[in-house]
């Protein structure tokens, strides 16, 4: 592969003076992108400055342009990882060497990494004074402090945990968010001093998410020490006893703003519901449930709704069996997301929680089927849903088992809906055609190759049938980014869908972005090169955007580009 910095290089030797300094900042971030995004898989597009590749130290170190401008700009959520130890003196000298080159202010949101052995060996921890200078992170927003390792019963016994706590203390002093695992208290609650220090941590702090691991319960060291003032809190709820968790929430019921409770038992959900108004300022409400809640479906008792609840998630079953939650918040929800199966959607209609014009500000609707057979939703059911995100921008309806043109038919014209997610549908070329009908203001679209990109069709469509279909076929739309899932069934060419896409993006003048998800790595590159191959072919010519096309194919832990 061509170095990041020889393309950089060949770029400024090639551009015209005029246009030299304006592109440097894009090639910078897209080069610098790709390589983050290739390197450190799951990072969800987040800038992660692990070990600064060789080739690209020569290039920041004298790129005014990067230092000023680029790194500011793409780095506006910067994310720093430091594991201690590193290689010997590794940590230290990458730490002056992210310093020396101006992106240490750059930095919002500081992960550490200790292992156990740094809590034992003077010299591992005077390599973690050297790297955490007091001030040196001055603008980092968020400290999140991990373990790594396994073997953390002996921290409290070392002399060192002190020294760590005090040096995490002074590491980030403007910091308002924290993030620490929970095994990191329980290893240090034999050790009084190192305890309070590690308490003086939070203080002040406005966000708290406490990282669970299944071993360690964080109530079973902390009950006492409940932090207040909290706008943000994101724990996992086992980790709690229920009362040290109603302790945490009606503590800082004044200031929450947002709440994400993992593992939740219905018991303690329909607790926080039933209390909704001792929360006069919470906004965005997110839980997942502990249990199996396909057999723990109850009432959720009393009427009162959060007062300003603009958001609400539930990354498994909605438990209740009654709407009450949904329709005392209908006035003031935004953004919807729910997992649903057949019985909710049943109950949720038949309360009227799902009538057109239920939700007057909803901007974003995300209904993601979980279904335990075969059998498709219910067209009525569907059509409800359908009509309930007409007033959305942004609409995501994953009901998996329901018929394509069936589903075509039901949805609800809209010029509000711009982005469109429909993962388990499959279309072709005519009932594509149909949706940009029935969304004219769509900007972008997201849905399943159907058969009709296989390669039984698209191979027999030489340069002749490409034309005749160009000319048969109009789609008025104004889509400019397109996402696919290549298809999964047993004919799956990979080198056709490169083809099928680009046919498809040739029907939609506007269009800027294509990116193809595809399930496995093996066959990542190779969608992409048909994909370059594709926009390429002179039977494209007469339409330009073609051309000029990102071309973007996505799999587990790879993400390939071309611009």
């Amino acid at each position: 592969m061509v170095s990041i910095t020889a393309l950089l290089i060949r770029s400024l030797k090639h551009a015209p003076p005029a246009k030299r300094l304006p592109e440097l900042p894009e090639l910078v971030l897209v080069q610098i992108a790709r390589h983050l995004l290739i390197d450190s898989p799951g990072s969800g597009g987040t800038a992660r400055l692990g070990p600064i590749q060789r080739q690209l130290l020569p290039l920041m170190a004298v790129c005014r342009l990067w230092r000023n401008a680029a790194a500011p700009m793409y780095y506006s959520d910067a994310y720093l990882d430091l594991s201690i130890p590193a290689r010997e003196h590794a940590a230290a000298q990458h730490v002056d060497r992210i310093v020396e080159l101006g992106y240490a202010r750059f930095v919002q949101r500081l992960r550490i990494g200790l292992m156990p052995s740094v809590f034992a060996d003077r010299t591992q921890l005077a390599y973690l004074r050297d790297v955490l200078i007091p001030g040196r992170f001055v603008r980092a927003r968020t400290l999140i402090v991990c373990l790594e390792g396994t073997q953390w019963d002996h921290i409290a016994k070392a002399d060192g945990a002190r020294d760590v706590c005090q040096l995490l203390v002074q590491t980030a002093p403007t910091a308002t968010g924290l993030v620490f695992a929970s095994q990191f208290a329980a290893s240090l609650h034999r050790d009084s001093d190192a305890l309070a220090l590690l308490q003086s941590l939070e203080q002040g702090k406005r966000e708290l998410s406490v990282l669970v691991t299944p071993a360690t319960a964080y109530s079973a060291v902390r009950e006492m020490q409940v932090p207040s003032g909290l706008v943000r809190l994101d724990v996992s709820a086992d980790a709690f006893s229920s009362s040290v968790l109603v302790e945490l929430l009606s503590r800082n019921a004044q200031t929450l703003q947002a709440v994400d409770l993992a593992h939740l038992t219905v018991v303690q959900l329909g607790l926080l519901c039933s209390k909704a108004a001792v929360f006069p300022r919470l906004r965005r409400l997110k839980w997942s449930m502990l249990v199996d809640t396909e057999v723990n479906r109850i009432a959720l008792g009393g009427e009162t709704p959060f007062p300003s609840l603009t958001s609400l998630t539930a990354t498994n079953l909605y438990p209740f069996a009654d709407s009450t939650l949904l329709l005392g918040c209908a006035l003031t929800l935004r953004h919807l997301s729910l997992a649903v199966d057949e019985p909710m959607l049943e109950q949720l209609a038949s309360a009227g929680a799902l009538a057109a014009g239920t939700y007057p500000q909803l901007q974003s609707l995300k209904m993601h089927h979980v279904s335990h057979s075969i059998r498709p939703i219910p067209e009525r059911l569907f059509s409800q849903v359908c009509n309930m995100a007409r007033g959305a921008s942004t609409v995501f309806t994953s009901m998996f088992g329901t018929d394509t043109n069936q589903a075509i038919e039901l949805m609800a014209t809209s010029a509000s809906v711009r982005h469109l997610r429909i993962p388990g549908q499959h279309l072709d070329l005519k009932q594509f055609a149909l949706v940009a009908r029935l969304y004219p203001n769509l900007e972008s679209a997201f849905f399943h190759f159907s058969e009709s990109f296989d390669c039984s069709h698209v191979n027999a469509l030489r340069d002749s049938g490409v034309r005749r279909m160009l000319a048969s076929v109009r789609i008025v739309s104004k889509i400019t980014l397109l996402e696919l899932n290549s298809p999964v069934h047993g004919r799956y060419c990979p080198t056709c869908t490169g083809e099928g896409a680009v046919l498809l993006a040739a029907f939609l003048p506007q269009l800027q972005d294509i990116r193809i998800h595809v399930a496995a790595r093996n066959v990542c590159r190779t969608v992409f090169d048909s994909l370059v191959r594709a926009h390429k072919r002179s039977v494209y010519k007469a339409r330009p955007h073609v051309r000029r096309l990102r071309l973007n194919v996505i799999a587990e832990g790879m993400h390939l580009k071309n611009y």
